[in-house]
């Protein structure tokens, strides 16, 4: 009875281990659930002018936040994951889209909370072609490439600032008649600047901008689109029309006496705006066209 017994013990103790050795087992190869999101009643932002925008038709009625740093370019600007986690935290995070924050292409955020502004005019997006390349026996082929400075054009700011208004009337309903009424007021600051453009003389100066980043505009106002190189090869020395040239940033001084002095052409800061800065994206708007607006004046006959 005894030796029964023992033998029956070491049959449990046995099946115990292994069913422990089993549980085990499936423990380890059981997915591991992540924790949910908890989603922050804010909206974050990528750049300065779809954070400009947002701002003003949030009021002070939902906090907003631009988490690319100040001076930072947010079109090559690679968030750490930390950041990132924020975005995914957001009610909602604004992006102008058109592939210019290239980071948000690939990061893991919640689609249905994201806006990419500018889908509101896929139809007028600008695309550059690229240069036609061999990957070996893949063949050749061409990486074109999206010109995402759509903001530029107040037309288009108009209606990526739409987009953001009904986003934000989605997320908080609460606040929709605010939102629609801020939206129009800053609509209509937009088409004043646009009407603004509009008005500038062009019957005797030539208004040279490059394809990229000021593409939109180019076309928005009829000026011409070329480099600085180009323009430089292509443009007689003795050219008879004035013209002003512009550059995201002021070119070196032995530049723009060169074109002062062989090209009869004035070099023009426009500034994208895309950074954050300490100034709002309408301010730096306004300098824009009145540094155009001088340099025209001075440059016409």
């Amino acid at each position: 009875m005894t030796q029964a017994m023992d033998t029956s013990m070491r049959n449990v103790t046995i099946l115990l281990a292994l069913l422990a050795a089993l549980l085990s087992a499936c423990e380890r190869s059981a997915p591991q659930t992540r924790a949910p999101i908890e989603i922050e009643d804010v909206v974050r932002t990528t750049t300065a002018p779809v954070d400009w925008m947002t701002r003003r038709i949030a009021g002070n009625l939902v906090p907003v936040e631009l988490l690319c740093p100040p001076g930072e370019d947010p079109a090559t600007w690679r968030p750490e994951p930390d950041i990132v986690a924020q975005y995914q935290q957001a009610r909602l995070v604004i992006a102008n889209g058109a592939e210019f924050e290239t980071w948000v292409i690939v990061a893991p955020l919640p689609r249905s909370r994201v806006v990419r502004t500018a889908d509101a005019i896929t139809d007028e997006l600008l695309v550059i072609p690229g240069e036609t390349h061999s990957h070996g026996p893949e063949g050749t082929h061409t990486h074109d490439l999206v010109n995402g400075f759509t903001w530029l054009d107040p037309i288009h700011a108009i209606a990526q600032s739409g987009a953001i208004a009904q986003a934000m009337q989605r997320a908080f309903p609460e606040h929709a008649p605010a939102f629609t009424a801020n939206h129009a007021e800053l609509a209509s600051e937009l088409r004043a600047l646009h009407e603004r453009l509009q008005r500038i003389d062009l019957s005797e100066v030539t208004v040279v901008a490059p394809e990229r980043p000021y593409g939109y505009l180019a076309r928005r106002y009829a000026w011409t689109t070329a480099g600085p190189d180009e323009f430089l090869e292509e443009s007689p020395i003795d050219a008879s029309a004035p013209a002003v040239l512009l550059y995201p940033e002021a070119p070196g001084e032995e530049t723009k006496a060169t074109l002062r002095d062989t090209h009869r052409t004035r070099a023009v800061v426009w500034h994208p705006g895309a950074a954050a800065s300490d100034r709002p994206y309408d301010v730096v708007l306004a300098d824009n066209i009145e540094r155009l607006e001088r340099a025209i004046a001075e440059a016409s006959p």
